[in-house]
């Protein structure tokens, strides 16, 4: 059994960073995330909680700053480095990246790229711990030694701990994490469904393709040996018996240019001797 809640669920987010009892968890998460000028030292909350239409559904929340913040933590991998802070830049007439409202910004956190194996990812940096954290919290039995000294930390996973939950929350964080299993199996159904489906028309493209390029090469071929056998009853009209060397390097011909070039000297060719020096090799 799990020793901590899953914080990247709408319940365990929540629970984290939604209640002003804990809002030094929020403040110390805002200033690593953000790395605002100057730091946040107070934090009010506000109801502005999104309830969706269907239980299927993600719960909204907005907890609105002097400067409007959007932050999406996401688990799937995508392109990009951990953080990337963007602008909302959907008008047409400004250049890419340029801000639309210098008090908006979107900032997207990925989880999936996250890696404490690397050293841009060290846990000596307070981000890094938060980032840890969200991404491995509900897989640990215990909290890692490095964050036993850790305030900030250590608060965050008495909050995760699953035993001091009380028996309607863990419901509610039950409830809350098998939405979010079954959306993320959806996605993975999809996601190996157009993978499957990506596959089979490559297959079937290759296919296509190699069956088009066998007739091309057949047709060419099919041409070359039209010639061949063109030159063989030109020749042995005209010369007579044809040698079987002669013969031989007739039928060896296996390039259109070059049958072509010797149809072009049948007129010039009076006998075995002219041919064989056109047929050999150093005369190609």
């Amino acid at each position: 059994m799990p020793e901590f809640m899953d914080p990247t669920t709408d319940f365990g987010f929540k629970k984290l960073f939604g209640d002003e009892a804990n809002a030094d968890l929020t403040i110390s998460f805002l200033n690593d995330l953000l790395e605002l000028n100057p730091p946040l030292v107070d934090l009010s909350f506000a109801n502005l909680e999104q309830l969706p239409e269907a239980p299927e559904q993600r719960i909204g929340v907005y907890d609105l700053l002097k400067n409007v913040y959007c932050i999406a933590i996401v688990g799937y991998p995508a392109p990009g480095s951990t953080i990337t802070t963007n602008h909302n830049s959907i008008r047409n007439d400004r250049p890419p990246h340029a801000p639309f409202y210098d008090k908006l910004k979107f900032v997207t956190v990925e989880l999936a790229a996250f890696d404490p194996g690397k050293p841009e990812y060290s846990l000596d940096r307070h981000l890094n711990r938060w980032l840890y954290f969200l991404k491995y919290a509900s897989s640990l039995d215990e909290v890692p030694a490095i964050f036993k000294n850790d305030r900030i930390m250590q608060k965050a996973f008495w909050i995760a701990a699953l035993a001091n939950f009380t028996e309607k929350e863990r419901l509610q964080y039950e409830h809350n994490l098998k939405r979010l299993r079954d959306a993320y199996a959806i996605w993975e159904t999809y996601h190996e469904d157009g993978r499957a489906k990506g596959l089979e028309e490559g297959r079937a493209k290759g296919l296509q393709e190699g069956i088009a390029k066998g007739l091309e090469e057949g047709r060419i071929e099919g041409e070359i040996k039209g010639k061949i056998e063109t030159l063989l009853l030109l020749f042995s009209q005209k010369l007579g018996p044809m040698p079987a060397e002669i013969e031989a390097a007739i039928r060896a011909l296996n390039d259109a240019d070059r049958v072509q070039a010797v149809l072009a000297q049948f007129l010039q060719i009076n006998n075995w001797e002219e041919l064989q020096k056109i047929l050999s090799p150093h005369e190609s």
